[in-house]
């Protein structure tokens, strides 16, 4: 119904309703096959994705974010 980074879009399906919730399952950091930005790619997606959701979110909504942990080379990497 839209692209989820785009403040217009999330605003059109929203409307005038505000969202008590925001569970989310993103992509995990290492697991995209088209990535082309690595880290950062992902980064500037989910800054996107928030940065909608933040105007169709109540004042005392919850965010709940399932996240993979990107292992590389051995070690747990942090990536957001």
């Amino acid at each position: 119904c839209g692209d989820s980074t785009d403040a217009a879009s999330v605003a059109r399906v929203i409307g005038d309703d505000r969202a008590a919730l925001l569970f989310t399952s993103p992509p995990y950091g290492n697991q995209r096959d088209y990535t082309t930005g690595g880290v950062s790619d992902w980064d500037a997606l989910m800054q996107g994705v928030f940065g909608a959701a933040s105007g169709a979110m109540r004042g005392d909504s919850q965010v709940l974010v399932n996240l993979g942990l990107v292992h590389r080379e051995g070690e747990w990497q942090p990536y957001w």
